[in-house]
């Protein structure tokens, strides 16, 4: 019964990030293709193109790549071990960071009694939540420092990403802002899978984003399979 409702609940989480990538895909490709259409049409009207005009549909194509290259890692290893996505992310941020002057520290703090399982779906979101944390970083903190951090205990689990660059005012920056979308899309995704996140900042003192996800959300695995902990 347990394994018959493991693969039924895998294969729905499955299908899900299916449709998301699905949907990412055809936004990025949509957009792509209305640049190369407008490029067409200006060189058969011999109109020049700036260098810049491509940036965009550039920009896309790299973030897409980069997406589904994280769909394929997390679905297609089925890596749903915290700690495995904790040194995924570290070596996207060492890749990120090479050669800007920003130094990576990194923490992994582990008490819990037994192993934990993430789904796939909650795997894939956590990576795309912070590599966009350490994006925002590398674009716009003018940091030196910057420290990935995960902490596992049996009734919870944490990742932080803290840096010590200029920060912001919390009460003027609004997510509405161009820079905030990034936070955003962070808050988003932590939604999807019921975890939560903060963000502190301030002037001067760096910032510092936290996703947290209780137990309930967890699967620990037993010798003979994995029994999904039920919520109290």
């Amino acid at each position: 019964m347990n394994k018959l409702y493991e693969e039924t609940l895998t294969q729905r989480i499955k299908s899900e990030l299916a449709k998301e990538i699905h949907d990412e895909l055809g936004n990025a490709l949509a957009v792509i293709s209305s640049k190369l259409k407008v490029a067409k049409i200006k060189l058969q009207q011999n109109e020049n193109l700036e260098p810049d005009f491509f940036d965009k549909a550039e920009d896309i194509a790299d973030q897409l790549l980069r997406s589904t290259k994280d769909f394929i890692w997390t679905v297609g290893s089925s890596k749903e071990n915290p700690i495995d996505i904790f040194y995924y992310i570290k070596d996207k941020a060492e890749e990120l960071f090479d050669e800007t002057g920003i130094d990576l520290f990194t923490d992994l703090d582990k008490t819990n009694s037994g192993p934990i399982r993430l789904t796939v779906k909650q795997s894939y979101q956590i990576i795309l939540m912070f590599k966009e944390a350490l994006t925002n970083v590398a674009k716009h903190s003018k940091a030196t420092e910057v420290r990935l951090n995960l902490t596992l205990t049996d009734e919870s689990l944490t990742f932080a990403v803290s840096d010590n660059g200029m920060g912001f005012d919390k009460k003027i920056k609004s997510f509405r802002t161009q820079n905030s979308f990034g936070l955003k899309n962070i808050c988003q995704r932590a939604d999807k899978i019921g975890g939560l996140v903060s963000i502190h900042s301030k002037v001067g003192m760096g910032t510092c984003v936290t996703f947290s996800l209780d137990a309930r959300s967890f699967r620990y695995l037993e010798v003979e399979g994995v029994i999904p902990l039920q919520a109290s």
